[in-house]
């Protein structure tokens, strides 16, 4: 949220009101002033959305597009807003500064790590808010194969923009919507991934069913954070995968070795 909104004022576009968030009745008088409205989410607010255009005549923009979340789909994200709101060049400069801050970090700390992910069979269990984005990321950036996507969220209005995502890279995941905990136990059971995407909860799951890599990026309660950390836009990709680097390292630590031997 806080990458969201920093960014379009960056560019030079006012924010009138975050709904829900932190939202004054002042601002929420003032919601209805808006040129446009974005969703930031793919599991609530659509039908919100629609009905505000409906009403209001405030077009709904960017629902057709995932969430910043990589590289690929920060820029694409951008760029709909630069093309919209008509301040292409800017957009441009915050794309070419981004990326530039974002693979300098990664050649100077991460290349010799992202190989080990190449071709590496996953899942993913989130929401589509997120899952629908984390997808691209992790095929096309980390070159893994998503085998099974499992989506808390009900089939719903982005169902068509996973479809479209999906033919876009021409891959075919399972793909299971109003994923509970039995259903996602029994796809993790069927399927044959190296790997798990997902909350504290699949990575006790996974180290159930013998899936030795889990990454608990969702809701995560097995790390200490004092501070959000975002995963929009391009520190946001960082900030994954730093998170995934040092998972992938825990799941390589051996559990038997009694290390009170050597203290």
């Amino acid at each position: 949220m806080k990458w969201v909104r920093e960014t379009l004022e960056k560019v030079g576009i006012k924010v009138q009101a975050v709904l829900p968030h932190d939202t004054s009745l002042e601002e929420l008088d003032n919601a209805g002033l808006a040129s446009a409205n974005i969703l930031l989410s793919h599991d609530a607010g659509y039908k919100f959305g629609v009905k505000m255009q409906e009403v209001h005549g405030i077009p709904l923009i960017l629902s057709d597009i995932p969430l910043p979340i990589g590289l690929k789909n920060t820029a694409r994200w951008l760029r709909a807003v630069g093309n919209y709101f008509g301040v292409e060049e800017k957009v441009e400069a915050i794309i070419k500064d981004g990326e530039y801050m974002a693979i300098d970090v990664l050649r100077r700390r991460g290349l010799m790590m992202i190989p080990r992910y190449r071709n590496c069979r996953v899942a993913v269990s989130a929401d589509a808010t997120m899952g629908i984005g984390l997808t691209r990321m992790l095929f096309e950036e980390l070159e893994m194969i998503p085998e099974l996507l499992l989506f808390r969220s009900p089939v719903s209005d982005s169902q068509l923009l996973l479809e479209n995502e999906l033919n876009d890279m021409g891959i075919t995941p399972k793909v299971v919507f109003s994923a509970d905990g039995y259903q996602i136990k029994q796809s993790l059971m069927e399927s044959c991934v190296d790997a798990v995407f997902g909350s504290s909860w699949e990575y006790y799951l996974a180290e159930e069913l013998g899936i030795k890599f889990v990454f608990d990026v969702f809701s995560p309660t097995n790390r200490q954070n004092y501070l959000n950390r975002a995963y929009f836009g391009y520190e946001g990709m960082l900030n994954f995968l730093e998170n995934v680097a040092n998972d992938w390292e825990r799941a390589l630590r051996s559990k038997h070795i009694n290390w009170e031997e050597y203290s």
